[in-house]
């Protein structure tokens, strides 16, 4: 597989600025690049909005355009439409309303609901979160989470 020396670079700076602002010394050296590399990078992705230089300082830290670009991917968005065709399908073959939550800490998050054309419906939980061990969902996660 190929790949671009460059973007593996920057992202290794990318990755070094993840603790907090650094020198470019440092920087170069957690991304194990040489010091000339780590500058240059840096000036690229500040120039990009992806790391600015801490005000009155000569170190840099991770820039807001990063914040920008991470808005665009959510894990709840991501699962619930993968999630949502099986709920669907799942509501149609039992006639039943059909759920989808994650597991977030020691809580239950309800991300999605498919209702149901029957007149007694369940409550629909989307948004809402809940204690793992006071629902049945929760049950079911809490039952898989793995030894730690």
């Amino acid at each position: 597989m190929s790949s671009v020396q460059s973007i593996r670079r920057a992202f290794a700076v990318l990755d070094a600025l993840d603790e907090g602002p650094l020198g470019v010394t440092e920087v170069a050296e957690r991304a194990v690049l040489p010091k000339s590399t780590a500058a240059r990078l840096l000036a690229t992705l500040v120039g990009e909005g992806a790391v600015e230089q801490v005000p009155g300082d000569t170190s840099y830290r991770l820039g807001p355009r990063l914040v920008t670009l991470g808005g665009g991917y959510s894990l709840v968005r991501s699962v619930a439409a993968v999630g949502r065709p099986v709920l669907q399908e799942l509501a149609a073959t039992s006639g039943e309303a059909a759920g989808l939550g994650v597991s977030d800490g020691d809580q239950i998050h309800y991300i999605d609901q498919v209702d149901t054309p029957n007149p007694v419906v369940v409550r629909d939980w989307t948004g809402l979160r809940a204690p793992l061990h006071a629902v049945s969902s929760g049950h079911v996660l809490l039952a898989f989470r793995g030894q730690g």
